[in-house]
């Protein structure tokens, strides 16, 4: 299913740590929703999720950082848009109605920064590691990417490495980043 977008720019995010540059993020509105599709996940806004978008000077033209008050999502969301490309585009939102609606008091609590459940985490990166002292390069690699690809589509998976109560989306960024790594590291060992 492809996402009809109106209005659509592209841009380069920033999540925490996690980067993906111009233009592997593009960002627009459709049916009165800002989504924001990336290689490092995909995140979807209503007006009364936004609190403020504020704009902020950078080298390459523009970073605007979105306030917001979802819980599944990472609370530091940066788009970085070249010249005035993040103007345009949201100026024309601005006039076709969409203005950011939430309140500051709907801000969720601030939680600890590891959604991850640790000692699982680190038996797991153990297991994997043993295994790797029997497999061959290629092997690892999958066995990792098919491990990401599980950890992005099953909730039992999900449910297993996370803590209780946190979401898939505030680690999305972090598990395709690794996805994208086995993935390089699985085409450098076939060729």
């Amino acid at each position: 299913m492809s996402l009809e977008f109106h209005h659509k720019t592209y841009c380069g995010i920033q999540i925490g740590l996690v980067h993906a540059g111009f233009p592997f993020t593009r960002i627009g509105i459709s049916h009165n929703q800002l989504m924001i599709k990336s290689l490092i996940g995909m995140y979807f806004f209503n007006t009364d999720h936004l609190i403020r978008i504020e704009k902020k000077k950078h080298w390459l033209g523009a970073k605007y950082i979105l306030q917001h008050n979802r819980p599944d999502y990472p609370q530091n969301i940066e788009l970085y848009f070249i010249k005035d490309q993040g103007s345009l585009f949201f100026d024309t939102i601005k006039q076709s109605g969409f203005q950011p609606s939430g309140k500051i008091d709907d801000i969720p609590l601030p939680r600890s920064p590891i959604a991850l459940n640790v000692p699982r985490v680190f038996s797991l990166f153990i297991f994997i590691l043993q295994l790797r002292l029997f497999l061959n390069l290629i092997l690892f690699n999958l066995v990792g990417l098919s491990l990401c690809f599980a950890f992005e589509r099953s909730k039992l998976m999900q449910n297993f490495l996370l803590m209780p109560d946190r979401h898939y989306t505030e680690v999305q960024q972090w598990n395709r980043a690794f996805a994208i790594t086995f993935f390089i590291l699985l085409i450098s060992a076939i060729f």
